[in-house]
């Protein structure tokens, strides 16, 4: 996957080298945040002073919906609707075709 930068020689020479420097050989100076995120879609680093990175996340509300779907809307009925799944303590992770993704009925 092309992030648009080496990311790994960044967190190698920015973030690593820099911390083992400081801690493991008492060298140098620590200048990195709290936390130090990447964000894949833009392709940047992100340096939060907190974490979880409060300043930057918005609460939502996710809605568990009919047909093993999530939805950020509220339901809009009062209709009672619901899924049902079978709990087998032998077979606690059933696959289907090799996909854990896949939930078999």
């Amino acid at each position: 996957m092309d992030f648009g930068s080496n990311t790994g020689e960044y967190f190698r020479d920015s973030v690593q080298a820099p911390f083992f420097a400081y801690y493991l050989k008492d060298k140098g100076t620590l200048n990195l945040p709290e936390a130090l995120t990447f964000e894949a879609g833009a392709n940047n680093w992100v340096r939060n002073d907190a974490w979880p990175a409060r300043a930057q996340v918005t609460r939502k509300k996710l809605y568990v919906r009919e047909n093993r779907e999530l939805s950020w809307d509220a339901p809009t009925t009062s209709a009672l609707s619901y899924d049902s799944y079978v709990s087998d303590p032998r077979t606690p992770c059933r696959i289907a075709a090799g996909r854990s993704s896949d939930v078999l009925p």
